[in-house]
């Protein structure tokens, strides 16, 4: 099995090329790239530089080589261009709890984005009065004390592939004693 995460490659950039063959892990690959491009590594895992490669469609193809002699052949597609930034993420609250005997407050979200390349996307958090645990991930728990009167908590979350990242998606709720426990 070949693959390349980004399979889209921005011109002189890198990507990650992934060479298993499940009946020999530590098979050693061979690689042909097109002309212009440039492969680093001859083991399972290489990187995939486009070079002074054009935009357009190209193909990779991998020769293992087993150590019993075995080999096999894989091919994976790339795309050179400009890579486009994930969605923007939608942010959902699927918990709210507030300790009113304690003073403390916690909401529990969730982010979820796309990638308009098929990448994989990583979310990313940052609060403004809470704090985030854990700072990536499509979950993510906001806690904080309440103060007397009200405040608002904003917590922001943009989606990241390899290259690019998506405008922050905004979630603002508030928190206070006098408002939430009387």
């Amino acid at each position: 099995e070949l693959s390349i995460a980004p399979s889209k490659i921005g011109p002189g950039k890198t990507a990650e090329v992934r060479m298993l063959w499940r009946g020999d892990p530590e098979a050693e690959a061979r690689y042909a790239v097109p002309e212009g491009a440039r492969i680093d590594g001859t083991g399972p895992l290489a990187r995939l530089s486009a070079g002074t490669l054009e935009a357009g469609p190209y193909l990779l193809h991998a020769t293992v080589s087993a150590r019993d002699g075995r080999t096999a052949d894989g091919y994976a597609l790339f795309t050179v261009g400009a890579s486009r930034p994930p969605a923007t993420p939608t942010i959902t609250r699927t918990e709210r709890r507030l300790d009113c005997d304690n003073g403390r407050f916690r909401v529990r979200l969730h982010g979820e984005s796309i990638d308009p390349d098929g990448d994989p996307v990583t979310l990313r958090w940052v609060a403004e009065n809470g704090t985030l645990a854990p700072p990536q991930g499509p979950d993510v728990q906001v806690t904080g004390s309440m103060p007397e009167s009200s405040m608002k908590v904003t917590v922001r979350a943009t989606a990241a592939d390899a290259s690019s990242e998506s405008p922050p998606a905004t979630f603002e709720f508030r928190v206070g004693m006098e408002a939430n426990c009387d």
